[in-house]
């Protein structure tokens, strides 16, 4: 980063992405005979559509979820120095029922009970259709999530430290022809370098970013009339699907394509989303 701008800009935007976006965590102690086995299993982000909660992943982060019990999966309820681990609860897990169509969207969604939304409400932020946009072709993205590989566990204390994975990037192209199975219309890619770090003989290792799974993907602009804010510079525009670690990579599934699976949670959602997305081709037209 060249300048103090910049560098304020930077640390803007991600103060301002952290408070929607959670860590999804797991710990099946007692299930390995008790040793600690606690990491990050995916992220989600935090929404509010027509007063219901949600908490926004990958499907195959969903997935993952109900193979196991719910009692070993959890959210950091607040955002305040350690945070308590907490369990869904009553929470409903919501999956698209077609496995065709879940592979294609890629989708899932914790809708939450009253009692976690209103702890998570006291020092979160759960964004809305305005945080949305959906005809993003080019430009700068930004990306904020957290890997497994980046989790430091402190057994004796039973504390999980996760760090966050953090990338500006752009949005790229791929031929059609290529071995990535990319449908363009429905996802897009983003150049991803390489993450490494110096192993105990001085050899560099790749860091294995599964974890940000599911993290929301904003697009970035900085360039509009008025004050600059953090909030009007970043849109969320997808939900990371998956990567390429051979082409450096990162997949991610287009929210105007999201919007579909809506019908099968909740038509008013759904017709509120497409109307806010018919809105924006129009106004392009």
């Amino acid at each position: 980063m060249s300048n103090k701008l910049e560098i304020y800009q930077y640390q803007s935007i991600s103060r301002f992405a952290e408070k929607s976006i959670i860590p999804i965590i797991y710990d099946n102690a007692e299930e390995n005979k008790g040793v600690l086995n606690t990491g990050t299993l995916g992220t989600g982000t935090l929404f509010k559509f027509l007063n219901r909660y949600f908490l926004i992943t990958a499907g195959h982060v969903i997935e993952q979820i109900m193979k196991i019990s719910h009692e070993i999966i959890g959210i950091p309820i607040n955002r305040n120095g350690k945070s308590e681990i907490s369990t869904l609860g009553s929470s409903q897990i919501l999956l698209l029922g077609d496995p065709k169509i879940r592979e294609e969207y890629d989708f899932g969604l914790i809708e939450f009970c009253d009692e976690i939304y209103e702890k998570l409400m006291e020092t979160y932020f759960f964004l809305t259709i305005d945080n949305l946009q959906f005809n993003i072709q080019s430009g700068k993205v930004f990306i904020l999530g957290y890997p497994h590989s980046f989790d430091k566990i402190e057994t004796k204390k039973r504390l999980l430290i996760g760090n966050q994975f953090k990338l500006e990037s752009v949005l790229t192209s791929t031929d059609q022809s290529s071995d990535i199975p990319v449908d363009m219309n429905k996802h897009f890619l983003i150049d991803y370098p390489e993450i490494s770090r110096p192993s105990s003989n001085g050899d560099n290792i790749s860091i294995n970013i599964k974890g940000i799974s599911g993290c929301s993907i904003w697009s970035l602009n900085h360039d509009y009339e008025g004050l600059w804010c953090a909030k009007k510079s970043l849109k969320v525009i997808g939900i990371q699907t998956g990567y390429f670690k051979s082409s450096k990579l990162i997949k991610g599934t287009r929210w105007n394509h999201i919007i579909k699976s809506f019908r099968s949670v909740d038509k008013d959602i759904f017709n509120m989303l497409h109307h806010k997305y018919e809105n924006e081709i129009q106004n392009e037209k």
